[in-house]
């Protein structure tokens, strides 16, 4: 039994001996950990001296203040008056809005009708009225008398058009607004050669295809060549044909209505457009 115990100690002490020789109790990173523990207490003095040296006093000059103020009778007022300035602050009315320097007034009926300008609508294509085929032969009517077209509206001088390109007819003047409309069959006799014409007049002023509406225009001056619309076909005969670029044909035709073939219709309107085309000629 006792050797059981001796053997038992001596085992014990060979084990204490091994852990002596295996870790001679000393770490790697011992020294960093007393580093830090020793910051860690300059830290802590640092800030005791500061609170020993700054806020201590401070605190004592505040109390011995406050005691002198009311000792003297000074801390009541220099208290109220802290009061009252925050009080002020709080309850200060908002800065008042400046007034506009111009009162406003509701416009007059005058101004607003001054003001508001409609808009003008722009030109219509006239309505061309196809006269309806004929049901059963007549008589052909007696021949009415062509009307005097009236006085269109001075055209003024078109600028000076560049080399190469058609001239274009003043906006004032344009061609949907002087366009006449052409009569139904009920206002006035009926035109055999009417759908001739309003064929035409469609390819000229909706469609915009002046090589279409120049050979309309041939075919109805070649039916009709003294109608109640000739004049006018003429003339739009010779606009389809400045913008197809045809411009010595264009000076053919309108030369008849600047000479006055026609009266003063579209008189002033051929002038002009004769000087752009000469314009245009002459430039290099």
């Amino acid at each position: 039994m006792n050797d059981d115990h001796l053997h038992d100690d001596l085992d014990l002490a060979d084990a204490f001996r091994s852990v002596r020789e295996t870790y001679d109790g000393t770490n790697a990173e011992s020294n960093l950990t007393l580093q830090r523990a020793l910051f860690r207490t300059r830290t802590r003095e640092r800030k005791r001296r500061v609170a020993r040296w700054v806020v201590l006093p401070a605190a004592a000059v505040l109390m011995a203040s406050t005691a002198w103020a009311g000792v003297t009778g000074r801390l009541a007022p220099a208290v109220q008056s802290v009061l009252e300035t925050f009080h002020s602050e709080r309850t200060a009315p908002p800065p008042p809005v400046s007034a506009p320097s111009v009162a406003t007034r509701p416009p007059s009926a005058a101004e607003t009708a001054t003001s508001v300008t409609p808009e003008v609508p722009e030109s219509v294509e006239p309505i061309v009225a196809e006269a309806p085929p004929a049901e059963a032969p007549s008589p052909p009517p007696a021949p009415a008398p062509e009307p005097t077209p009236s006085q269109p509206v001075t055209a003024a001088r078109p600028p000076a058009i560049a080399h190469g390109s058609s001239p274009v007819v003043p906006s004032h003047t344009s061609e949907s607004a002087r366009e006449p409309t052409v009569p139904s069959p009920s206002a006035s006799a009926p035109d055999p050669h009417a759908a001739l014409f309003a064929e035409a007049h469609r390819l000229h002023f909706a469609e915009r295809d002046p090589a279409r509406a120049l050979a309309a225009w041939d075919r109805y001056l070649a039916v009709d060549p003294n109608g109640r619309f000739a004049p006018e076909a003429r003339y739009n005969r010779a606009l389809a044909l400045v913008r197809l670029g045809r411009h010595a044909e264009a000076r053919s035709e309108l030369a008849a209505f600047a000479a006055g073939t026609y009266g003063s219709y579209r008189r002033d309107d051929a002038k002009a457009l004769l000087a752009a085309l000469g314009s245009d000629a002459s430039a290099p």
